[in-house]
Parts: structure tokens; sequence; C-alpha cells
């Protein structure tokens, strides 16, 4: 809450009523937790779960990025090349991912107010040499 007076030459006017209470805009959240690397993968798709941010305001959606390991510059701030992904949950599924291959995730969280900054990198997760029944299906068709 906040009141006003203004002075000039002649001096102090009165003051005005007090404000109705106010608040400041939330700022955008904290980098979410590490994403790490959940049990089912397969030799086209991998999928990574992760902590949600500290968030002075409801988290709207979360980013999700995927790249090759030989490819990606982890030290870099805003990851480049791979895949980015959006979604309201805290996993996600890359499919049709090449086999055998080590890929790493970042993930960035969003509130009204903003993006927060990227995650650090997961660890290195590689698909697997065995298809699944819908690696199967998605190769013929």
């Amino acid at each position: 809450r906040f009141a006003v007076r203004a002075r000039n030459l002649r001096g102090w006017g009165p003051i005005t009523k007090w404000s109705q209470p106010i608040r400041t805009a939330p700022s955008a959240p904290g980098p979410p937790g590490l994403p790490r690397p959940m049990p089912e993968r397969t030799a086209r798709s991998l999928a990574v779960e992760w902590d949600p941010p500290e968030s002075d305001a409801p988290l709207t959606e979360y980013e999700v990025w995927c790249g090759r390991v030989a490819a990606s510059d982890l030290r870099a701030e805003i990851p480049s090349g791979g895949r980015r992904t959006r979604t309201t949950r805290t996993q996600m599924k890359f499919t049709g991912l090449a086999p055998t291959t080590q890929y790493v995730f970042r993930v960035r969280a969003q509130n009204f107010s903003g993006w927060s900054p990227w995650s650090s990198a997961s660890e290195a997760v590689s698909t697997s040499d065995v298809c699944s029944l819908d690696d199967i299906k998605c190769a013929v068709m």
C-alpha cells in the first residue's frame, strides 16, 4: 500500500488516501532439477524425468532438449542442435532416436513471468539395441 503527496514552493500538499494493496510480478522460475533417465528405453526411444523448480507463480510448461553427446556443447547456456519438445508434465519420452547412441537432456520451465535458465545436462544415456514393437511398426510403415 502507498500514499502520495506533492511539494512545491508553497510547501507540502495534502496526502492522498492509502492505495489498495498491490503485488509485484512474480519472478521467472529457477532451473528445474537435473533430468534423470527412466527405465523405459528401446533402440529408438529414451524417457527422462525431472523435479520442478522453485517458482513464485504456477508453472505453465516445460521445454525439453535432447541432443547427441558427440554433437552437443554441454557447457553452452542455451543448447543448440538436437530436438526440443514442450510438455506440461515432469517427464518426457523422445522417439525416433538412433539405436545404440548416447544422448543428453536439458530442461527449462516457464511461468507467467518467463522462462527459467536451462538445467544442467543429464548424464549421458544410450538407446539400446533392442527394438520395441512400436519401433518395428514405425520402421515397416
